[in-house]
């Protein structure tokens, strides 16, 4: 009897229009993430279901747009491999901490910038009491291979340093604690973090932040994708509810931790 009454008021809500279906109801996508960019996307225990900032943001829009993750899992790529796999159609979003830069977009669009950031330098005291980009002249500067900060540092160079590409952020960090170069010129949030979370290495992080236009993060996607308005007004709710702030908080102030009440 119970279940029989639980079924008509499923029906008569149905057919109030009182139970409305999301706007991505039986979409699925497959989505990227990074491994290495703590605190805005990266992986611990687990391999398929990473952490961070983006994590928690597509997370919010899988629940308010309706679409569910390809084999109930992200894509766990450095971004190299995720822009072919997004060029060779084997990817429809591009997440984790991605830069909207003039470069990409002729290859692929983005959503809404929802953070800004900037390029910061990462350096340890253990070799250098103090140090920034100004003061640069005649040291190694560790970059991720064809990075906005390996291109951002390229013009600016002119033989003041010298450039080391590196394959991934978490090589140049041990290679900066170690002395191997001076410093590594990166996005700001994961170097910081992880300055902040290893004290053990004596890291420390300039002050400063340049570059900003290679600071504005967003999702990346195919040309002809077809839920780009779908995902931007999803990101500009969650900018006006202040679930945004909320997650920005969480993990770029706070180090993952909750704000408490």
């Amino acid at each position: 009897m119970l279940k029989r009454l639980v079924a008509a008021l499923g029906v008569m809500l149905l057919m109030s229009g009182s139970v409305q279906a999301l706007p991505m109801d039986g979409v699925t996508l497959r989505i990227s993430m990074g491994p290495q960019l703590a605190p805005i996307s990266f992986i611990q225990e687990d391999f398929t279901h990473p952490h961070g900032l983006d994590v928690d943001i597509m997370d919010e829009l899988s629940k308010r747009l309706g679409f569910k993750l390809y084999e109930d899992r992200y894509f766990i790529l450095d971004r190299a491999t995720s822009i072919e796999f997004l060029k060779a159609d084997k990817l429809d979003i591009i997440s984790g901490g991605l830069s909207a830069t003039e470069e990409r977009r002729q290859i692929m669009d983005f959503s809404d910038v929802y953070y800004r950031t900037g390029l910061g330098f990462l350096y340890c005291r253990s070799f250098h009491e103090k140090l920034s980009l100004s003061e640069a002249n005649g040291l190694k500067i560790a970059v991720t291979r064809n990075s906005p900060a390996q291109a951002y540092l390229s013009s600016l160079a002119g033989g003041k340093f010298e450039l080391v590409p590196i394959a991934n952020l978490t090589l140049g960090f041990f290679m900066v604690a170690s002395g191997q170069v001076d410093a590594i010129v990166h996005d700001f949030p994961p170097i910081s973090y992880f300055a902040k979370t290893m004290p053990a290495l004596n890291l420390a992080v300039s002050p400063e932040l340049f570059s900003l236009e290679n600071g504005r993060i967003a999702l990346g996607w195919s040309k002809d994708f077809k839920w780009k308005d779908e995902f931007n007004r999803g990101l500009q709710s969650l900018v006006r509810d202040g679930t945004m702030t909320k997650l920005i908080v969480k993990w770029i102030r706070n180090n993952g931790k909750v704000p408490q009440a």
